[in-house]
């Protein structure tokens, strides 16, 4: 058989290479999302600090430039939400790749029958477990999307609003600060969703499907 540009395709594949493939992009995902989480939280913590520690300024003679803060402000939220859409578009990738690893492995043990262990089977309740332990991931990131926010509203009170453009690009920076949070808690509804898609016979043809 040969695609479109005359190679031949691999029709006859098998199932333990295509697992073995599939089980290799989750963990180069998992250690990719590892270092990303370290990043973003050093990213934040550090400028957020920044921000509202050079804010205040030490000679009272001197005002602090609130308008680079704002700026510094609005890159700090920019770079949550740039954050939060690429760990749910992770996290999509990874959940879809443990469906097709969980449907390999029920070919082997369609019954459940069988004493090996099988991570994505959740049949084994494994990997439930660790969606259970996943959420504190969740937890963690809703914190860290939060200190985002901070510097944003803290300079409205700092400000006094003297400027209103100034007043209105901070409290738009912290409700977008707020809605990533909120957007980041949606994770566990979305891995839920793809954690119940299923492997199955629909019109002679096998395809995935999800039960709701």
């Amino acid at each position: 058989m040969c695609n479109e540009t005359g190679n031949k395709t691999p029709v006859n594949l098998l199932f333990g290479q295509r697992y073995a493939s599939a089980w290799s992009e989750i963990n180069s995902r998992i250690q990719s999302r590892q270092a990303a989480n370290l990043g973003y939280a050093t990213t934040t913590v550090t400028a957020a600090s920044y921000i509202i520690g050079n804010s205040i300024a030490p000679n009272p003679a001197v005002a602090p430039n609130i308008k680079l803060f704002v700026v510094y402000t609005i890159g700090l939220v920019a770079l949550s939400w740039v954050y939060v859409l690429w760990v749910r578009h992770n996290d999509a990738i990874i959940g879809l790749l443990g469906a097709y690893c969980k449907a390999i492995e029920r070919l082997d043990n369609y019954k459940n029958e069988h004493p090996f262990p099988a991570w994505h089977d959740d049949r084994q309740n494994l990997i439930v477990q660790s969606y259970k332990f996943r959420k504190l991931t969740d937890v963690a990131t809703t914190i860290l999307t939060f200190i985002a926010t901070i510097p944003a509203f803290f300079l409205i009170c700092l400000s006094g609003f003297p400027d209103r453009f100034e007043t209105g690009v901070l409290l738009a920076a912290t409700i977008a600060g707020l809605l990533a949070c909120r957007f980041v808690y949606r994770n566990t509804v979305i891995r839920k969703a793809i954690a119940e898609i299923k492997f199955q016979n629909v019109d002679g043809k096998w395809m995935f499907s999800n039960t709701n």
